[in-house]
């Protein structure tokens, strides 16, 4: 079967008289009940890539968007598990025609167990997005970063400045020195 448009799908489904006829062309439409693990990783990561960003003016602030992260995450599902085709274009239309006749819960309903990994490990791609951008631990690595940034510049700076100047200090003044240093 070709993937369909979702109004294609919803004008097809309203015409089907019974419930049964109803639930039957719902279920028609699952194209795959189990994804590779590997592509609900790469899936997961592009939701999260897209509903969760760094914000470029504010340094290490996070900018989160819930509600895209869901319509990306009903969209990501219904077009790899479904022949029914949510156009990137108009997605959030396209999501609100499914989501009006409870379409989009009748869909997920049919594929089964397999969304409930999928709806996990975007959960947990969006948790260590947050913990690696975010967290204590991003904060810790970002504050090293910049700390190592700082003294490479001033270490590239001063090091002509310290290399000037000690040419005409002696080797035994140059060890008292280091040796009075590392007495303290």
């Amino acid at each position: 079967m070709k993937d369909i448009t979702v109004q294609k799908f919803i004008n097809t489904y309203n015409k089907k008289e019974s419930d049964k006829e109803k639930q039957d062309y719902i279920k028609s439409m699952v194209k795959i009940e189990y994804m590779p693990i590997n592509t609900k990783m790469t899936l997961a990561e592009k939701i999260v890539e897209n509903a969760y960003w760094k914000d470029v003016e504010k340094k290490d602030i996070v900018s989160v968007s819930s509600p895209v992260r869901h319509v990306l995450h009903v969209y990501t599902i219904i077009n790899n598990y479904t022949y029914v085709h949510m156009d990137n274009k108009t997605m959030a239309e396209d999501y609100d025609y499914l989501n009006r006749g409870g379409l989009v819960v009748e869909l997920i309903k049919a594929i089964g167990n397999d969304v409930t990994e999928f709806t996990a490990i975007e959960e947990m791609t969006a948790q260590d997005f947050m913990t690696n951008h975010y967290g204590t631990q991003a904060f810790i690595q970002n504050q090293v970063t910049r700390l190592n940034d700082v003294l490479k510049q001033v270490g590239t700076s001063l090091a002509p400045v310290f290399a000037e100047a000690m040419k005409d200090i002696s080797k035994e003044d140059i060890i008292k020195l280091v040796k009075a240093i590392s007495s303290k």
